[in-house]
């Protein structure tokens, strides 16, 4: 997205006393976004640059979840850890629990010697109930010190044994999710030149590839035609023909067959049922 010369970048105190830096981005519609960053040497651009890179991606991740189900587990069997994988102590981790707890009852216990100091109350009993905390963290941090902060799963005792979730199908599926989405954006094009300024042309795809459609095999003239039911309006329609126009040029042969595949609304516009008759033939996936 094209931009007009930012301004310069403000000093901005946040409620808590942390200063941060805002920059703000102008756009060509005279609208500003604002961005704020704690680091205040990086240059205006790269740090708008990299922020804006950031939305993309986070554009991406939810697109993915809510399309093609990012998030899904492909099976919830489990698989042993191998040996040689590094993994958080259980041990350590143990131990920080154990602190924390003693901090947050630390915590509690000064804050009733400071409010039976404010009342002016005998505060012996509490504060030696404080002193047995410290000693007791002390401790336990002590006990700490010689423990690793991570170690192999392998070294683990039997009871201790860690179970995972299997990577090789996650990682195919998602091989096969980016293949999609790259096939989904290449499909864009044709749809965006169509759909003119206020552009949405995943919306439309989506819509699309889960229209119904009549599937209707041709052996005698060598054709597998995609007869699609509409999409609801004559507008998306219209949006869609220059895009089954240009696959239809393509002369992609179905898998395992010799048939031409051939797509078409149930009342294709012209340009579609004039393209679908000069398929180059001899393409094939």
């Amino acid at each position: 997205m094209s931009c007009l010369p930012a301004a310069p970048s403000q000093p901005v105190t946040l409620p808590n006393g942390l200063r941060t830096r805002q920059i703000r981005r102008l756009l060509d519609n005279g609208r500003q976004v604002p961005l704020i960053t704690t680091d205040p040497h990086k240059p205006m651009a790269e740090a708008a640059g990299a922020m804006f890179s950031r939305w993309s991606q986070e554009n991406f991740f939810k697109y993915m979840r809510d399309e093609f189900n990012l998030d899904a587990l492909p099976t919830r069997e489990l698989e042993p850890l191998a040996p040689d994988t590094m993994i958080v102590n259980p041990l350590r981790r143990a131990y920080d629990k154990a602190i924390h707890r003693l901090d947050h009852q630390l915590g509690r216990l000064r804050n009733r010697v400071a409010e039976a100091a404010g009342k002016k109350l005998q505060t012996g009993e509490l504060k030696s109930e404080v002193r047995d905390l410290e000693g007791a963290r002390e401790i336990v941090k002590a006990s700490r010190r010689g423990v690793p902060r991570h170690c192999r799963a392998g070294d683990l005792g039997e009871a201790e044994k860690l179970d995972a979730l299997p990577s090789r199908e996650r990682l195919l599926l998602d091989v096969i999710r980016m293949i999609a989405y790259r096939a989904e954006t290449r499909m864009m094009l044709p749809v965006m030149q169509a759909q003119g300024k206020k552009t949405h042309p995943r919306k439309l795809l989506c819509a699309l590839l889960a229209a119904d459609a009549d599937i209707l095999p041709d052996a005698a003239n060598g054709v597998l035609r995609v007869r699609i039911l509409g999409l609801g309006n004559d507008a998306c329609d219209r949006q869609v023909d220059a895009l089954l126009t240009e696959l239809n040029t393509t002369g992609t042969v179905f898998p395992g067959t010799d048939l031409h595949m051939e797509y078409l609304l149930a009342a294709a516009p012209e340009s579609t049922k004039s393209a679908s008759h000069q398929i180059s033939r001899g393409q094939e996936v």
